[in-house]
């Protein structure tokens, strides 16, 4: 019974890659992929994507995603944060939801599988501000400094040393509850939602196309068992 609204940014340029919503991957743009896999979540109600770019607001109304206007200069500057673009959109559209999910377009790999994963993990434990991240775990990834003499001998080659956990964002997914994202009181941290490391592969330079395009074409059966895997 939660009204949903998924919002997708899409400005011409990344920061890093001139027209990268558009680039080819696996014979379609890029965008397509997000703008698919919010189409095929079982619970976003309306989708609406926020651009600039003419060509981009046709790629999506071809798509069926509905376009409320070309998005003004002073939000199609480099470093522009997306919740200001989706405040924008909020605004523009000017309806009741319960829910605002943003989707960035440059996570090809980010399903609606894992979109419905990530607004039930939110409801169920009655979150109001998530976000994607990925895990990574290796022995040499280090906080501070050494944790004991043990690891501070393996660094000159004796003892063994701690196998360390981080997180970095990832997947190109943010969720808010809708009143909490307007208010002047949202500066408190995100909720952490874990995502599988292919899931959660974002493209943010010319080698992660690449490196994607060799990913896009293998058999989904083959990367599930890579995944289990590892």
């Amino acid at each position: 019974n939660k009204k949903i609204i998924s919002i997708i940014p899409a400005k011409r340029d990344d920061d890093n890659i001139d027209q990268l919503n558009l680039k080819n991957l696996g014979g379609k743009p890029l965008i397509s992929y997000t703008i698919r896999a919010a189409q095929e979540s079982k619970f976003i109600d309306e989708i609406y994507l926020s651009t600039e770019d003419r060509d981009i607001a046709a790629l999506a109304e071809n798509y069926g995603i509905q376009v409320p206007h070309l998005r003004p200069e002073n939000l199609s500057k480099k470093n522009i944060s997306s919740l200001d673009v989706a405040t924008h959109v909020l605004q523009a559209v000017n309806k009741s939801f319960d829910f605002v999910i943003i989707l960035l377009p440059n996570a090809p790999f980010r399903d609606s599988n894992i979109i419905d994963q990530g607004i039930n993990f939110m409801i169920e434990n009655s979150l109001e501000k998530v976000r994607g991240v990925k895990l990574i775990k290796d022995y040499f990834l280090y906080n501070d400094s050494f944790k004991s003499i043990e690891e501070s001998n393996f660094e000159n080659g004796c003892g063994l040393p701690r196998l360390y956990e981080h997180i970095i964002v990832g997947g190109g997914i943010y969720l808010f509850s809708c009143e909490r994202f307007l208010s002047s009181e949202n500066n408190f941290p995100f909720s952490n939602f874990v995502i599988p490391e292919h899931n959660a592969i974002l493209i943010k330079s010319l080698y992660d196309l690449l490196v994607s395009e060799r990913l896009v074409n293998l058999n989904q059966s083959l990367i599930d068992s890579l995944i289990k895997s590892t």
